[in-house]
């Protein structure tokens, strides 16, 4: 063979290097569109929100725009990213993803990631994105959702269907709304 071969993880490093994020950008649009989705959860397409932490490369570009995020004992060896996905609950699939500093809030870009669910799509959420202003946003969308709350909350007691289970109704009003 002619040249030199590289092996393991560098040939990627490289051609990332070479071609930039748009590739990426649009190969995972395109492939996003074509995940399967069913409507299992009576009649309704189930999603789920959820958000995770990505190291990456310690280049110069990424220390200056993400940082070396502190630790008790100084600062991470590499820079971090957050990354919070809308994902098709039983195939896993991503529908959408919202990239972003390590302390990018999980409403704040659940609400940008929600635009794309549709008549027969249904959202479930954990206690951490229940926020009566999340709550709203989902209102306004036209989003149907279910979700645990905290004790915090004072919601209408709608049906008792077991101990500490309940159906419930929000009331969600803003001025001016």
């Amino acid at each position: 063979l002619a040249g030199e071969i590289e092996s393991g993880h560098a040939p990627f490093y490289h051609a990332r290097e070479r071609l930039g994020a748009e590739p990426l950008r649009l190969f995972f649009e395109q492939t996003a569109r074509q995940v399967g989705w069913y409507p299992t959860f009576h009649g309704r397409v189930p999603h789920v929100i959820d958000g995770t932490y990505l190291s990456m490369p310690a280049t110069e570009d990424n220390i200056k725009e993400f940082g070396l995020h502190k630790v008790p004992h100084g600062h991470t060896a590499y820079p971090s990213m957050k990354a919070v996905a809308l994902v098709v609950a039983e195939t896993h699939g991503v529908r959408n993803v919202a990239l972003g500093h390590l302390y990018l809030g999980e409403i704040q870009a659940a609400k940008e990631l929600v635009g794309c669910l549709g008549a027969n799509d249904f959202l479930l959420l954990d206690r951490g994105l229940m926020s009566l202003e999340f709550a709203g946003h989902l209102c306004d969308a036209d989003v149907k959702f279910a979700g645990r709350v905290n004790g915090n909350w004072k919601p209408k007691v709608v049906t008792e269907n077991g101990p500490g289970d309940w159906l419930v109704e929000i009331e969600v009003s803003r001025p001016g709304k």
